[in-house]
C-alpha cells in the first residue's frame, strides 16, 4: 500500500477523531446524547490520536478523564513509535519526493 494512502487514511481518521471530541463537548454543554467515552478511544486506539488530542486541547473536553489526560498520549506515543519503527524497518517510506 502507498505510503499517501496510509497518511491520507489516518488524516482521515484524526479529522473524524477531532469532530468526534468537538461533538461530544457541543452535546455536554447541551445537555444532550453524548458520544460514549469507549467509542472516542476506540477512535483513538484505531489510528485517531492526534486528533483527540487536539480535540482534548482544543474544546477543553474530558482533559480531567484519566483514561484521557494519560491514556491518549500513550497513544499517540505508541503509534508515531510505531511509524518510526516501520520508517526504520523500510516498511514504511517517509522520505518527501520533491516535484520539479
Amino acid at each position: 500500500m502507498s505510503t499517501i494512502i496510509i497518511f491520507s487514511v489516518f488524516a482521515i481518521i484524526n479529522f473524524i477523531a477531532f469532530i468526534l471530541m468537538a461533538l461530544d463537548k457541543f452535546y455536554a454543554v447541551k445537555g444532550k446524547w453524548r458520544i460514549s467515552e469507549a467509542a472516542l478511544v476506540t477512535v483513538s486506539f484505531v489510528g485517531g490520536s492526534l486528533g483527540t488530542l487536539l480535540g482534548m486541547i482544543v474544546c477543553k473536553h474530558k482533559i480531567n478523564k484519566v483514561k484521557f489526560r494519560y491514556g491518549v498520549p500513550v497513544i499517540v506515543f505508541l503509534q508515531l513509535g510505531g511509524c518510526m519503527w516501520l520508517a526504520y524497518k523500510n516498511i514504511l517510506n517517509l522520505s518527501i519526493q520533491l516535484i520539479r
